[in-house]
């Protein structure tokens, strides 16, 4: 596809669609042009049912063993009922299940106590278990006035004068720092005059710009873009014609 044809192809693309004949403006107001609708309030709608809509709609019918509900809880009962007799096994039935030999009621609210309960004597563990719980004293001594570090020392002098063997003063000694430690770097530190003095090379002062977007300049005007000639002229190849190709679906004429 060469320059023209392009050029071509784009002043077809971009002339209006013909208005089909037969096409019917839609109104844009919900009064008629000669005013508002008169309405004919004799005549009225007719609603015309299917035959599977007249199925569905029926309601269903109650099942064949369905009892209704009783209208009163008072009816007649039948005079043979009256006179009838139970059946051995309609007795057995009806006679009340008799309570297991563990059962216990409930007890009342309030317990009556035996007087043999209340003149009882507790044994030494009961009372021994039934006493309070006794707590040692917080270590604070008066004399000190709540100041702990004028406390008297609690351990005995034997431990005090004690000497630790040479296995324990082994253990006690702290580890020593490897060689490749570093201390914490202090928040301020002085800076040395051949650092304050030093001359940035040009590659660090070009890593140290901060980079530019065109798109987004403030005075960036895109209709100033120059196209090449190179570009004007170039030719696509078969695959980007087929590709630039529009949709058949999408090329279908609209229904009017």
């Amino acid at each position: 596809m060469t320059l023209k044809e392009a050029v071509r192809h784009i002043d077809q693309i971009s002339k209006a669609k013909p208005i089909p004949e037969g096409f019917l403006e839609d109104r844009r107001s919900v009064y008629w042009r000669s005013g508002i609708l008169p309405k004919d309030y004799s005549k009225t709608t007719e609603f015309a049912l299917t035959p599977r809509l007249s199925e569905l709609s029926r309601p269903k019918t109650p099942h064949k063993y369905y009892v209704p509900d009783r209208p009163t809880p008072k009816w007649d009962i039948n005079p043979a009922a009256l006179v009838t007799s139970s059946t051995p096994r309609l007795n057995e039935l009806a006679r009340h299940k008799t309570l297991p030999p563990e059962y216990k009621p409930p007890r009342p609210l309030f317990t009556k106590v035996s007087q043999r309960a209340l003149s009882a004597c507790p044994s030494p563990r009961i009372s021994q278990l039934a006493s309070h719980k006794n707590y040692p004293s917080l270590p604070i001594k008066p004399q000190s006035e709540w100041e702990w570090c004028q406390w008297t020392s609690d351990i005995p002098s034997k431990a005090l004068q004690a000497t630790a063997t040479a296995r324990l003063e082994e253990l006690a000694t702290p580890k020593t720092l490897p060689k490749s430690h570093q201390p914490s770097k202090p928040t301020q530190w002085i800076i040395s005059k051949a650092t304050l003095q030093h001359i940035a090379t040009d590659r660090l002062a070009k890593l140290a710009q901060a980079k530019q977007v065109p798109g987004y300049q403030k005075d960036y005007n895109p209709r100033a873009w120059v196209v090449s000639r190179a570009a004007l002229l170039a030719q696509p190849s078969p695959l980007i014609e087929n590709l630039a190709k529009p949709i058949p679906r999408k090329c279908r004429q609209k229904k009017a």
